[in-house]
Parts: C-alpha cells; structure tokens; sequence
C-alpha cells in the first residue's frame, strides 16, 4: 500500500497512472496513511538492537544499560528461551532484509513481535568474546546507550587522489543528478594532469536515485568504453501491458513474450537492451573498484555493469534488498476502497539462469572478514578528513591496494 507520489496536474500522472489511480484516490491514499500513521504498533518495544552478520546477531562493542557498561561484541543466543532462528520462522514476513547465504530475513530488532512471558521486560543469553555465557533481563525502558560516533555512512561527496597507488578515490553516497558538477570539476583536473590507472568509486550506503550518475563517472573514467548487455522482463497481462504502452513499450505483435523456465514457466514480456559508454577524451582509468554495501536502486546497477566488465570489478558484501535495473512502480487503486497499491512490474533477468539471481543479491568479490572484524568495521568512528583511514584501515581499500600490487606485478611481468 502507498500514498501516490503526484497530483492529479502532474504530467507524468496524466501519462502512466490517470487510467488505474482515479484523482479522488489520491487524497483517499494520503488520508489512509495518515490514519495508519496514528495506529498503535503491533509490536514490543525494542530496548536493544543487534547487528545482523551471517547467520547471527551481535551487541556493538561498547555499549551501557542503565549505567552498566559492556564490552561486546556479544553474540545473542536466545531472547525469552527463543533462538533467532525459531522467531524468524514465525515472523520473517515483517522483515525486510534477506540474507541469501543463510535463507534468512532479518531486522535489528527483530524480537519486537515476539509475544514475551513478562509484560514489561525481555532477558537475553548472549556469548562473550571469551566464549562466556551471560543473561541479561532488560526493561522495555531501559536506557541502552551504545558508543557510536560518525563512520563512512555520513562521509559526502569526495575525490581524493592517492598519488602513491596512482589512484582517484570517489566517494559516492546517493546518485544524485544534481551532484555531477562537482564530480565533473573535481575529477577533471586529477584525470587531466595526473592520469591515474586506477579508479575507486565507494558507494557504501548508497539508496540509489538516478542511473545517469554510475554512467557519467564511467564516461569520465575509463580509458576504454563500458559496455552493458541487459535484459528485462514484464507480466504478460493486460494491465501492465497498458501501462508500459504507455511508456513506449510495443506489445502489438508478441514478438518478444517467452516463457521463462525458471519462473513457473510463466509469461513474460521480454525485452534486451545494450548501451556502450562513450569515454571522455581525458579518461585515463584501466580498472574501477567499486566499493558496495548496503545499497540499494541504481546503485545496483553500477554493480551489474561491473559483472559484465572485465575493466569494472565490485568488491563488498551481499546484498540484502532486491537489486538489479527496473523501472517506476505500477500504481492500481482497489475500486471500493480505493486504496492505491503499487507494485514492481519489472524483473532484471539479465546474467539469470534460476529465480534466486534475479535478486541480484551477489558480488563479484566477497570481502573476506570475521564477524569481530566486521562489527568493529562498523562502528570505527571515521571523520570527514578520512585520508588515513582510507590508506590504512579501511578493509575495503587494504584489499584494493592488494589487488592493484597483484595487476602491477602481472603488468611489470609481461612487459618484460
């Protein structure tokens, strides 16, 4: 369910959605919101949330409760006599994220439906570091206060060149159409006079936005041009079948309706793309690191056209939400009502071959790390000025150095 994102003056409504989303339906949807909005939650107060990594759930380092300190990361192993794993079977469709190695959703306070024996409190078994077994009863309004301050998530726009890996660092925390002048005038110059080989761009937190950044920084960057084969695919049925018509989409003779195996054999309305990227006459990078994590929307796609470019390499973690290219949602409002549901009519088929890769969850490479390594990734305070970070602490950028070391010796050993 959604409030509609438009007026009924909107042209772009006028074009796709005047058909299934009646104007009195959009002040009905964000009046239902707001209802929604002042409902009582149907779940538990939280007083603690946990991170969630490969399989488990973790404290942060340092935290207090009630003036109590702590120092974690402790590993949860029960909440109320339940495993994660049994509260997840019962409540995962509340959760939005999905962890594909272990098929399990998650959600940092994913206790909070889980009905409790004591009204007013919650106890928790956790191990310690030491591989100790210690219980905590923790009141609902317990103040839990956990030592956190800035990391690399709150870090804004950047170019940073690092003249001794021959390399220009671009941090990238939203596609943001309205960021490219500065990328432009930041890049330019390093490109021009500098030439650098190599390319970091570090899009860690990234909620995505507009395709058009990922390809400009590429056109910028790379000495060769980028290329991207992709492949999307519709339901073949009569309501989306209208509005992709009317977004340009040709439906007339059938030519492109298959049945995908993989997907109950249902179908589809298929459609390839191929796009080249024209390079700048300054571009100068031979290979582009893409740091990824905790992405979302377009900054997906940066990843997917490094799958299918040997002079594009993502390094990071598995996604956790739905990646991949699409499209704007399919907005419908019910009859009676009218509340306006919106639905993802699209599926990124492109480099497919089962149901579980048009999630798109995977990355080229997976980041080697511990659970501890990992924790403490998070939660290391990075400021503004993270130059030494970068250089000499960063997990991500300490295997990029290694991979440029290993292109530099393969280069230094064939040209001899």
């Amino acid at each position: 369910m959604q409030s509609p994102p438009w007026s009924t003056d909107d042209e772009w409504y006028l074009q796709c959605y005047a058909e299934t989303v009646p104007p009195d339906a959009i002040q009905t949807g964000n009046n239902i919101m707001q209802l929604f909005s002042c409902l009582p939650a149907n779940n538990r107060i939280s007083p603690i949330y946990f991170t969630y990594w490969d399989g488990n759930y973790y404290t942060a380092p340092e935290f207090s409760i009630d003036g109590t300190k702590y120092h974690g990361p402790f590993k949860l192993l029960t909440v109320d006599g339940i495993t994660p794993e049994e509260v997840e079977s019962e409540f995962r469709d509340k959760f939005w994220s999905y962890n594909i190695k272990n098929k399990m959703f998650f959600k940092s306070d994913f206790y909070s439906f889980l009905p409790s024996p004591a009204s007013d409190c919650r106890t928790f078994r956790f191990e310690t570091p030491e591989k100790d077994i210690i219980t905590l009863t923790i009141p609902d309004d317990a103040e839990v206060d956990v030592e956190f301050s800035q990391n690399f998530y709150s870090i804004s726009q950047q170019v940073i060149f690092m003249k001794d890996y021959n390399l220009v660092y671009i941090r990238v925390p939203d596609m943001d159409p309205d960021d490219l002048p500065f990328y432009e005038e930041q890049l330019k110059p390093v490109l021009e006079d500098e030439k650098p080989r190599y390319a970091v761009i570090n899009i860690r937190g990234n909620g995505g936005g507009s395709d058009a950044v990922p390809e400009r920084l590429l056109q910028m960057l790379c000495a060769k041009p980028v290329a991207f084969k992709g492949i999307l695919a519709t339901p073949a049925n009569d309501r989306v079948r209208r509005y992709m018509n009317a977004r340009g989409w040709d439906f007339s003779d059938n030519a492109n309706l298959q049945n995908i195996p993989f997907l109950e054999n249902r179908e589809f309305d298929v459609r390839e793309f191929y796009f080249e990227l024209e390079k700048e006459p300054y571009a100068s990078v031979e290979q582009v690191y893409v740091i990824a994590h905790n992405i979302y929307s377009s900054a997906g796609t940066l990843v997917e056209i490094a799958k299918g470019n040997d002079n594009v390499t993502a390094i990071g973690f598995p996604g956790t939400s739905i990646l991949g290219m699409g499209i704007d949602p399919y907005y419908f409002t019910l009859p009676n009502s009218k509340v306006t549901i919106s639905v993802e009519p699209a599926i990124d088929l492109s480099n497919c071959k089962s149901a579980a890769e048009t999630l798109h969850l995977d990355t080229e490479i997976e980041l080697p790390i511990s659970a501890g390594e990992y924790i403490d990734y998070l939660y290391r305070p990075v400021s503004d000025d993270c130059y030494d970070y970068l250089i000499n602490e960063d997990p991500f950028m300490q295997q990029i150095f290694v991979m440029i070391k290993q292109q530099d010796n393969a280069f230094m050993a064939e040209s001899k």
